[in-house]
């Protein structure tokens, strides 16, 4: 019996804290979790650039984009909102950032370099720098 009577208080208490919670609450913060963590493509428009002719090689670099950004689900209004609003900045920027880009930034497979760069030219266009990644409906350079 006095073993019982020692493992009983731990038990019972084991067992009321298990019964007690609100499932409310805890909907509540899975859903404003997921919310916040979700992503959502936003379209940033299609770009077409006849880059300045090379004065070694004479060739001219034209380069056809359709851009996206990615951000979280609860800055999707804001975000497009601030977007139509700076539509023709950012439009503007991209196409310079294009035309200034080096040649091996569009040479590289992964467009890692190029991507950096235009999401920083984005951001900067933008109050709280929202989009969080760049990527590509479509990226076509070509040589002429």
């Amino acid at each position: 019996m006095p073993i019982l009577t020692k493992l009983l208080p731990p038990a019972m208490m084991a067992a009321l804290a298990l019964g007690c919670y609100d499932p409310d609450a805890l909907v509540e913060r899975a859903r404003n979790h997921s919310v916040r963590t979700r992503l959502e493509e936003v379209e940033l428009g299609r770009f077409y650039v006849a880059r300045p002719r090379d004065s070694r090689s004479g060739e001219i670099i034209e380069a056809q984009l359709h851009l996206f950004g990615t951000l979280p689900h609860y800055r999707l209004k804001k975000v497009g909102r601030e977007l139509a609003a700076q539509e023709h900045v950012v439009r503007h920027n991209v196409i310079l950032a294009l035309r200034e880009a080096p040649d091996e930034e569009l040479a590289d497979p992964n467009l890692s370099g190029l991507t950096q760069r235009l999401l920083g030219v984005i951001n900067q266009c933008l109050r709280e720098a929202p989009i969080e990644s760049l990527g590509y409906y479509e990226a076509r350079f070509t040589r002429s």
